[in-house]
């Protein structure tokens, strides 16, 4: 995948406003989305917080 992997969603498409995401055990920040490389064999991970009890 190329960078902005995220991106390629449809536009309907709507992040959850609290999200993790993880590229080879590394957290990677929003700012940083748009020009992550996500290589063949990365792996990555996206976790969504909800609240509750």
């Amino acid at each position: 995948m190329s960078a902005g992997w995220w991106s390629s969603c449809s536009p309907s498409c709507k992040w959850p406003p609290r999200v993790a995401v993880e590229l080879d055990r590394e957290i990677v920040r929003k700012p940083e989305w748009a020009h992550a490389v996500v290589r063949p064999g990365a792996q990555v991970e996206v976790v969504w917080f909800v609240d509750g009890g």
